[in-house]
């Protein structure tokens, strides 16, 4: 994020003015201002640029970040986002600023409808040892929904919620509550099923914060929080959904059915090998994963750390001697429009290193069994997958899949060489 050299002049103009009189040639008249700041919270929109009266006063803002105040003069000021780098304008508003004012601007919604949401900020500090935090719904696909503000750990099921019904672009007044450590629950209108969990999270005396529900970019929920703060350092934190979400894929190919435990609880019994566990919400950090057969012997015992927020798929690999789990992290971010995303994994325990080509180009070289690819943009459409033993022209796997614009896939290619074949996986 960059300011421009014209926005500091403009400041110093506008905070300085010598005036002329038969007394004192050089007296300073101050100027009143006012102050505002910027969040960008429209999921599909590029990066923007924001000016305040034709001058551009921030550069390449990107998704879910969000400026410091700004000082500004008092009095009708004009705000323009634009794409960034260029002269389209996709907000375009006036707002009359009071002196000694706080404001926060959110451009939100979708690109197609995006629009301004402008709203008062309450910057009197808090008293004692309590802070202020208000809740704002700028998440343009999710639903209306009841939010718990509690201490961590709470109870949910007995607690009541902080603010009820709450539907896309409304928010609360700012709330004051004693510091210490509080968690952040959304969920869907009169209930109690989750949508957003915070994790705990540390809240200070003498803070001032927005927290803000936006799309998120993958992970357990739809929604993540951009909490604004009144700290110039530090202007914005976001906070994802302190759960994880795991797939799992039966990929050994001689090993027999099998049950998958998360914390020696059963998630899923009697998986055959192909089978694919759908992605299942679990807390972040160090999780055991086991895989038992059915006599309940564990032919996978692991415990692998899952961050918040993230996506993961395990697969159970190699010939059942072997065994093994092989853990991806699965990147959800929504691929450039009019391109899919895909990522190829190499899980056949007896197949030698291969090539992977996309329409007849090579596109990865040398991949070895339990190796995988970063995830690859491709244009959506008909597209044509081939894997050749590396440096030959012998196709072991040849597929043409339709890939859908916006979706992001997982090929695994599985099974022993002789009857080497694709799983396709959707991976949002």
């Amino acid at each position: 994020m960059k300011y421009s050299r014209n926005f500091f002049i403009l400041l110093i103009l506008m905070t300085v003015s010598i005036g002329c009189s038969d007394d004192d040639n050089n007296a300073v008249i101050p100027l009143d201002s006012a102050s505002i700041r910027v969040l960008h919270a429209s999921p599909d929109a590029p990066s923007v640029d924001v000016l305040l009266d034709n001058q551009v006063v921030l550069s390449d803002v990107s998704y879910k970040q969000a400026s410091e105040f700004l000082s500004v003069l008092v009095g009708t000021r004009n705000v323009k986002v634009n794409a960034a780098g260029s002269s389209t304008t996709v907000i375009d508003a006036d707002l009359t600023l009071a002196f000694d004012s706080f404001t926060t601007i959110i451009a939100t919604n979708f690109l197609a409808l995006i629009e301004p949401l402008v709203l008062t900020d309450a910057n009197t500090p808090p008293s004692g040892n309590f802070l202020k935090i208000r809740v704002v719904h700028s998440a343009p696909s999710a639903p209306p929904v009841d939010v718990y503000v509690t201490a961590a750990g709470a109870d949910i099921n007995t607690a009541t919620p902080t603010l009820s019904n709450v539907a896309f672009k409304e928010f609360s007044d700012f709330l004051e509550v004693p510091e210490g450590d509080y968690q952040i629950r959304v969920t869907t209108v009169g209930s109690k099923d989750l949508v957003f969990d915070s994790g705990t999270v540390p809240l200070d005396a003498g803070s001032i914060f927005s927290a803000v529900a936006v799309d998120a970019t993958g992970g357990a929920s739809p929604i993540s929080l951009v909490v604004l703060t009144n700290d110039p350092t530090t202007p914005f934190i976001e906070i994802d959904d302190n759960r994880a979400r795991l797939r799992a894929v039966h990929a050994s190919p001689d090993a027999p059915n099998v049950d998958i435990l998360v914390d020696n609880a059963l998630v899923v019994p009697g998986v055959a090998f192909k089978g694919v566990l759908d992605y299942t919400d679990v807390p972040a950090g160090d999780r055991n994963i086991k895989v038992n057969t059915g006599q309940g012997t564990s032919v996978i015992d692991a415990t692998v750390t899952l961050a918040g927020g993230t996506d993961y798929t395990v697969l159970a690999v190699d010939f059942a001697a072997n065994i093994e789990p092989l853990l991806l992290d699965d990147n959800t971010t929504t691929p450039t429009p009019g391109n899919a995303k895909v990522r190829v994994v190499h899980a056949s325990p007896d197949a030698p290193n291969v090539d992977v080509l996309v329409d007849d180009t090579i596109v990865l070289t040398n991949v070895a069994f339990k190796e995988f690819s970063d995830y690859l943009e491709v244009p959506a459409g008909v597209r044509n997958f081939k894997v050749n033993a590396t440096g030959t022209t012998l196709t072991v796997i040849d597929v043409t899949p339709t890939l859908v614009d916006g979706n992001i896939y997982t090929v695994v290619a599985l099974n022993t060489l002789a009857n080497i074949e694709p799983l396709l996986l959707l991976d949002n």
